[in-house]
């Protein structure tokens, strides 16, 4: 089932904007007042990137008009296609996780530049390395890490926005670091490709005027409670109760924590799921909209 909205929004209207093709994952935010938000990437079958062809449709300037690009972590279905998003969105502030902050990770990348190790490389760790160039070239002054309890945006005034991360928690970090440096190191002898578990997956909180959003990124609930989803709500770092969830995973067990639900969220909150499933599905996007005068969606 496709929803197409093509009309912008107004100033004072809160958009949300689901992408999708079976594999991968991106959401496009109005954060109000002509400012959008990108968090994750996908591309099309036919090597389209859906959000940034939504915008063309919209006649909205990506390169002036996107204030936030978000890298929530680098496996290949929310990180395809991130390097032309990241291009396109030149003003815009680039956010990833903290789990990637290490000097021996950086410095592993850039060591991979030999055409036998990048074939090696999967496509999140391509795009992971591309998008770096693109930001290095920039300066690096629009980069900014992701970590428990950050507010990776802010905006004041009439209608006010705030954008926080709520993960990944300390230590994820450092589990995460140790993961990713010692799959690099080994790179010589097998294909470099991200961790599975995503535990240095960058959970947002967006507020607009009131309207509150959870975006769960592919954030997994693990057995030490010093990480994961238990991390989040432990940390307290989440201002009141949100009233949009996009469900972490694409649905999966793995993503779920009822806590959540008890303890994030509101008794009646609207849940987005991307679906996951490999082959030949149709692609969707669908549109929720709200107003940041009375706070509902």
């Amino acid at each position: 089932m496709t929803t197409i909205q093509t009309t912008t929004p107004s100033v004072n209207e809160v958009e949300l904007t689901a992408f999708g093709s079976g594999y991968g994952e991106c959401t496009l935010i109005h954060l109000g007042q002509g400012e959008w938000m990108v968090v994750d990437s996908c591309v099309a079958r036919d090597n389209r990137i859906p959000v940034l062809e939504y915008l063309d449709e919209l006649g909205v300037d990506a390169g002036t008009a996107v204030k936030v690009v978000v890298a929530t972590h680098w496996h290949d279905d929310h990180i395809r296609g991130m390097s032309s998003v990241v291009r396109r969105c030149e003003s815009a502030l680039f956010v990833l996780s903290a789990a990637l902050a290490g000097h021996e990770v950086f410095r592993g990348i850039a060591a991979i530049d030999s055409s036998t190790r990048l074939r090696k490389l999967s496509s999140g760790v391509r795009e992971l390395r591309s998008t770096l160039d693109i930001v290095r070239r920039r300066g690096g002054t629009g980069a900014r890490w992701a970590v428990e309890g950050r507010c990776v945006y802010q905006r004041d005034g009439r209608l006010p926005a705030a954008v926080y991360a709520l993960s990944p928690a300390d230590r994820s970090v450092v589990a995460s670091l140790q993961q990713i440096t010692q799959l690099i190191t080994e790179g010589e002898d097998r294909r470099v490709a991200f961790p599975n578990r995503n535990l240095g997956a960058v959970a947002l909180w967006v507020e607009v005027a009131g309207v509150r959003m959870l975006l769960g990124s592919d954030l997994q609930e693990t057995a030490n409670p010093e990480t994961g989803w238990t991390a989040v709500i432990e940390s307290r770092a989440w201002p009141g109760r949100a009233e949009l969830f996009r469900v972490p995973c694409h649905g999966a067990a793995n993503g779920h924590q009822v806590r959540v639900w008890q303890e994030l969220l509101e008794d009646d909150a609207h849940a987005i799921v991307s679906p996951y499933q490999l082959g030949r599905v149709g692609e969707f996007h669908r549109s929720l909209h709200g107003t940041g005068h009375d706070g509902r969606p």
